[in-house]
């Protein structure tokens, strides 16, 4: 992966600097070659977002300014092009409401957005990169990844502390003779499942430049509990397993239980005994007081009951709250269903009012539509009789006939003309009042319906973290006892080296 912190400056949207050929190239290319680009900014305003619509994976935080808003929702808009039903006014909401450490990803082969927050915000950050330091990068090409990754182990000579996986100076001296656990103790024996050539590989060693002394076994403290979260109230009944495989332990017991912390275990999978002709390291406090174990094992059970609460996401505005082990995004998905559900509740109520308003409106509208299809025939007529009764005056006009009764019956004809017309235009106004009406209260109730979703969507959004703690009767300690870990015993060059023989999550 390139990744490209700050491309501010390098990625213009008018300048051509040498910088933004090899940037478009890489955007356009790279996956081809399996090479992903993540490239960040805090000034989205001087970005050329036409050379940024390859990027498939948008994360957007709090901006500072609305140039910064308008101008990345601008970018957003022509990137996604309608694939994946960007709508300008919802996402402008959504970033208007982040907050610190929470962002909204867009994801142009998903529909739609999804806000989540970051626990923590850490960068690894190396460079500039000189050539002289370019080898040394080189050499990490093809490093296996250690199988096991837990606190390190203080190496003694002026060594540096290294990981398990790494090699260990052995310090101590062996037998073949397996010391004794106090009575009342279990032990347990982890099996050996990494063999020599893998421990040495995965040391950065030459299994060939290598010679393996031997198999042997270092006593460390294993505990297991299996913890019961009982909260009837949201119907959750959950068992979760702990576990700690705690080595180099302080004479005193004082042990940093989540320094030591693993997977549980599958005690089916341990071994029964030791391998043959396996050495023994000796076995030193606590682990050969029983008194002091016991006071170990009840150290675990409080640390269990003070630290490990089981964390459940909520939604108190729902009255919803996940079950144990549901995702996030599956949780979030419940809520907006469940948001949905009860926005359709009362959008239904919404229309069933606005249904009887309208139909009032309709019913009038149908009635005044009624009377001017009357007036308008009515009007109609009025014209044919004034058109008669002018004809028949202008006729006697130039028979020679004239008669005041006649010009009063065509002024009345034509009174009756206008008063008719007048009627049609009344009904016409009246109608385009009622049309008007009806258009105001649709967008009225349009409008209530989006305010609805949006009210709706945002309580979706209200995603608490509800703990829920265990009672101390329901910690019950499955295992507890000395386990007898393998270690490889190994010589490379000069050096007589401990390397690990098992693995976590048996």
């Amino acid at each position: 992966i390139l990744y490209f912190d700050e491309v501010f400056g390098y990625l213009p949207p008018v300048a051509n600097p040498p910088s933004k050929p090899p940037l478009l190239r890489l955007l356009k290319t790279a996956r081809a070659f399996g090479l992903g680009v993540l490239l960040t900014t805090q000034n989205p305003v001087d970005l050329d977002y036409k050379a940024l619509s390859n990027a498939g994976t948008w994360f957007v935080g709090k901006l500072q300014t609305e140039q910064d808003k308008s101008r990345l929702l601008d970018g957003l808009e022509s990137v996604d092009a309608g694939k994946s039903g960007f709508k300008r006014s919802d996402v402008d909401k959504l970033i208007s409401a982040l907050d610190k450490r929470v962002f909204l990803l867009h994801n142009v082969h998903e529909r739609g957005q999804q806000v989540f927050m970051t626990r923590w915000a850490m960068a690894y950050l190396r460079g500039p990169i000189t050539r002289t330091k370019l080898q040394d990068v080189n050499e990490l090409v093809g490093a296996q990844k250690p199988q096991i990754s837990t606190t390190a182990r203080d190496a003694s000579d002026g060594e540096v502390k290294i990981d398990r996986v790494a090699a260990v100076k052995v310090a101590v001296e062996t037998t073949t003779r397996r010391p004794k656990v106090p009575t009342g103790i279990s032990e347990f024996f982890l099996p050996n499942i990494i063999t020599s050539s893998q421990a040495l590989k995965g040391a950065m060693h030459d299994p060939e430049k290598s010679e393996v002394l031997g198999l042997m076994y270092r006593p460390a403290l294993l505990v297991q509990a299996d913890v019961r979260y009982l909260d009837r109230k949201n119907n959750i009944d959950h068992v979760k397993s702990s576990a700690a495989i705690a080595e180099d332990v302080d004479p005193k017991g004082f042990i940093r239980w989540d320094e030591w912390a693993i997977s549980p275990l599958n005690p089916a999978s341990f071994d029964s005994g030791p391998s043959p002709d396996a050495q023994f390291a000796p076995l030193e406090a606590p682990l050969n007081d029983a008194k002091r174990l016991k006071t170990i094992e009840k150290d675990f059970q409080d640390y269990i009951y003070h630290g490990a609460g089981l964390k459940i996401p909520s939604n108190p505005a729902l009255k919803i709250i996940a079950t144990p082990g549901t995702a996030e995004a599956e949780f979030e998905n419940q809520c907006n269903e469940a948001a949905d559900e009860i926005a359709a509740v009362e959008i239904r109520k919404l229309e069933k009012k606005y249904k009887t308003k309208i139909k009032r409106i309709n019913d009038r509208l149908t009635k005044e539509q009624r009377e001017l299809a009357e007036d308008q025939a009515d009007l109609g007529s009025r014209k044919v009789e004034e058109f008669a009764t002018l004809a028949e005056n202008v006729i006697g006009l130039f028979s020679g006939s004239r008669s005041s009764r006649r010009i009063s019956t065509s002024l009345t004809k034509r009174r009756m003309t206008s008063k008719a017309k007048a009627d049609v235009e009344e009904s016409q106004d009246v109608i385009e009042d009622f049309m008007q009406e009806l258009d105001d209260l649709r967008a009225e109730l349009a409008q209530e319906i989006d305010e609805i979703h949006d009210r709706w969507d945002q309580v979706a959004l209200e995603i608490e973290e509800t703990v829920i703690a265990p009672f101390k009767k329901n910690i019950r300690v499955d295992l507890f006892g000395v386990a007898w870990t393998p270690y490889w015993r190994v010589k490379v060059g000069e050096k007589d080296l401990e390397l690990p023989g098992y693995g976590e999550g048996l």
